[in-house]
């Protein structure tokens, strides 16, 4: 309906606004229509994933905004906790909810203003805990109920084999301390200075990574910029 030249426009938000808009009331019946079979959709994974059922639920995501934590909020339509590696400025305003939203490594940090490596450097952080799958579009109902829709796998996806074994090492790690410690493994704490300066290092390059730097890609078409080969991109920015 739009036709493929408006579908070929740069654009860029907030500036072309007005442009977007336009185009976005021409189709908005198709949208509006489209949004609320995927609403269904979701609700009804939701209720089959017991988030409606249960009241005492809790997100765990690298961060950064708590955004996924208010959308399903107000969609289930009451408060889900939220647990992250760090959060920054816009997740403050969960504070008037009084909803939980707890960081390990920082809390409502300003986002270009913040000394933490963790969130300096988010971007190796996605990269290192990607899934299997390609990016989550929606769900639909398919023939054997309700089933995710991902899109085309990724660099990260299609050499997922070698990133397993990051994932690997994680969990052989934890299981380690538990065996170690048992219950008492709660009250370990490693310090949080040291790891990120290790974080660092990688991003740096003092701390190769070997052929993981061709691996370590963020697919993020979201946002319009495509992959994102991590280390690369920090060492040019």
């Amino acid at each position: 309906m739009l036709g493929v030249n408006s579908l070929e426009q740069v654009v860029s938000l907030p500036f072309d606004y007005n442009k977007v808009l336009k185009n976005i009331v021409k189709v908005f019946d198709i949208l509006a229509w489209q949004a609320e079979d995927e609403r269904k959709a979701l609700l009804q994974y939701c209720t089959e994933q017991g988030l409606i059922e249960y009241k005492k639920v809790g997100l765990v995501d690298v961060g950064y905004s708590a955004t996924i934590q208010r959308a399903l909020s107000r969609l289930l339509e009451h408060s889900l906790a939220g647990y992250y590696f760090v959060t920054d400025n816009l997740a403050s305003s969960l504070k008037s909810s009084q909803a939980i939203c707890r960081a390990y490594f920082g809390e409502f940090v300003h986002p270009f203003q913040s000394s933490l490596p963790i969130q300096r450097y988010s971007l190796l952080m996605e990269a290192v805990l990607t899934a299997p799958e390609g990016q989550l579009i929606c769900f639909h109902r398919g023939p054997s109920g309700i089933e995710p829709v991902f899109r085309q796998p990724s660099i990260a996806q299609k050499r997922f084999h070698t990133i397993r074994y990051i994932h690997e090492g994680i969990l052989r790690f934890v299981r380690d301390i538990l065996d170690l410690f048992g219950i008492a493994a709660l009250d370990v704490e490693f310090p949080k200075d040291v790891i990120q300066h290790c974080y660092e290092l990688v991003i740096t390059g003092e701390l190769g990574v070997g052929n993981l730097q061709s691996i370590l890609s963020v697919e993020d078409y979201y946002c319009g910029n495509a992959e994102i080969p991590v280390l690369d991109w920090y060492t040019q920015i």
